[in-house]
């Protein structure tokens, strides 16, 4: 609250804080500064209170590129078999240096990348000829495990295609 005549707070219009030292801010913190007047109201006008400011400070993300298997997720009666044409596909994941590192020593251990084939319309899902029928192709979901929760898995649009045959189940 700035305290003084009406005539000098109506020409203010703008005020300024002590000076904010970026360098010496490292982690995620409210920080109060004090209110500077400006220079030609000084001797009128008062402020006794301070503005809080909160920082937020995160750690630089990096990138990772993985070759990861992609898994097959079906139901028991689902009256196909599934034959990947896209067996691995590459991946780059975002996070930051330490769950990058955690994930490198073991991709397997923290994600999981599939398809559901029974996620196709209705009319596509239907038996195949690898011989002259193209192969479908669905976006991989991936899994991530809660221990990496900072871990950013590639947005759906940029992720490449699942190709895959669905076939006549063998008796």
């Amino acid at each position: 609250t700035l305290r003084g005549p009406l005539y000098l707070l109506e020409k203010i219009h703008k005020v300024s804080t002590t000076p904010i030292h970026w360098k010496s801010i490292h982690s995620s913190r409210v920080k109060r500064f004090s209110v500077q007047i400006p220079r030609p109201f000084r001797k009128q006008v008062r402020c006794d209170q301070t503005i809080a400011v909160k920082f937020s400070v995160t750690e630089p993300l990096e990138k990772i590129t993985l070759l990861l298997r992609v898994f097959i997720l079906l139901s028991e009666d689902f009256p196909f078999e599934v034959d990947l044409h896209t067996k691995k596909l590459r991946l780059t994941f975002q996070g930051p240096k330490k769950t990058l590192e955690l994930l490198k020593m073991n991709p397997e251990k923290y994600l999981d990348v599939y398809i559901v084939p029974e996620e196709l319309d209705q009319s596509e899902i239907r038996a195949m000829d690898k011989n002259s029928d193209p192969p479908k192709e669905l976006k991989p979901k991936i899994y991530v495990s809660p221990e990496l929760k900072k871990l950013k898995p590639p947005p759906l649009k940029d992720r490449p295609v699942v190709k895959f045959y669905l076939l006549k189940k063998k008796d």
